[in-house]
């Protein structure tokens, strides 16, 4: 596995990319805090979200943002999970999460220049086994594209001498399919291990990554990685995405009788007041997307040229206005006063 000095970004035919990681140890009550990192980025992964099928996504909806999400099912923890603006084109990858493997990916791009994104949290104490697993995962994605950035917490430390077995084991498969480190600070620090691992790694193809930083995190015993990419994109401008709920078809008793239900379990009574309002606010939330679910829409958005502004709209709408008026009533001299008086304040705005 190659580690790389990166260069800066002065491609003026690539859209800079704005990429995070952070391994959160629990996402559901930190999603308010996370919400402003996340709004930072325009890819935001995430490790350990600790969620699981009884957790909707509205509960840990960022305004903006669609999620994918991979849930451990067998036992608690883990889980990872990739919030995306909802502006880029980009498609999650569901085929090829592979049993075995905690990851998500998604693809960027069109059919003709594609990227891929993954994201994957490896528990410790993994048996070698894993590796094989790891393997087979990363060839299933190199046949989507081999360009590629795989963001993760992978518990081993690529900066530890001597080197582990599973360093080398890591490296061989970074090494396969070409994939070069980016991260070589430490990203997490405990007191048995005061100098700090590098665990939370950046693995791209060549050129994938032009800025790589560790920084610190108040959310987490982990340091967050944020990265910049040289990926081409183009945001969707034509359509937005919108997400609504169709509360006049919500079943009023019912909505009553369960949020009173939800509400009526007991809170913590160690817990301070922003942790009450983020549990009553999360139970509301809960009963809302199963009465009244999201769903997402599309509506028209025009794009607006650089020199308009309020102004401008409200004199051309006026202008508009007496120009009906005034085809409606040729003959009225006073209306075609107005209407030029109008058009040529218009156009003296516009110049």
């Amino acid at each position: 596995m190659r580690n790389r000095n990166v260069r800066p970004c002065i491609s003026h035919n690539t859209a800079c990319l704005s990429l995070g990681f952070l391994n959160v140890c629990s996402l559901r009550f930190k999603v308010h805090a996370l919400t402003e990192m996340i709004q930072k980025h325009d890819i935001m992964c995430i490790a350990e979200t600790w969620l699981n099928s009884t957790i909707s996504d509205g509960e840990v909806r960022v305004p903006g943002y669609n999620l994918a999400r991979y849930d451990r099912e067998d036992r608690a923890g883990g889980g990872v999970g990739i919030y995306y603006k909802a502006s880029l084109p980009i498609t999650p990858q569901p085929d090829l999460q592979l049993r075995g493997v905690e990851a998500v990916w998604l693809l960027l791009g069109s059919k003709s220049q594609k990227h891929l994104f993954g994201c994957i949290y490896r528990p410790p104490q993994e048996p070698v086994a894993y590796w094989d697993l790891l393997d087979s995962a990363f060839h299933r994605a190199s046949l989507v594209t081999t360009s590629m950035t795989v963001v993760g917490d992978f518990n081993v430390d690529v900066t530890r001498v001597p080197r582990t077995s599973q360093r080398q084991h890591l490296e061989d498969i970074a090494s396969a399919y070409s994939l070069t480190n980016h991260v070589m600070s430490p990203t997490r620090i405990t007191p048995t291990r005061p100098q700090g691992s590098t665990i939370d790694l950046v693995l791209s193809t060549e050129n994938s990554v032009s800025t790589c930083t560790v920084v610190p995190s108040t959310i987490s015993d982990h340091l967050a990685v944020d990265a910049t990419l040289n990926v081409a994109v183009q945001e969707k401008r034509s359509m937005h995405a919108r997400l609504t709920r169709k509360l006049h078809k919500i079943d009023i008793p019912a909505f009553r009788q369960d949020l009173t239900d939800s509400l009526a379990q007991e809170f913590p009574t160690d817990s301070d007041i922003t942790t009450y309002w983020e549990l009553w606010h999360a139970r509301c939330m809960a009963v809302l997307d199963i009465l009244a679910p999201l769903v997402q829409g599309k509506s028209k958005s025009k794009e607006t040229a650089p020199w308009s502004n309020r102004d401008v709209y409200q004199l051309e709408k006026k202008k508009n206005k007496y120009h009906r008026l005034w085809l409606a009533d040729r003959g009225n001299f006073t209306l075609h006063q107005q209407y030029r008086r109008v058009r040529t304040q218009a156009t003296n705005m516009y110049r």
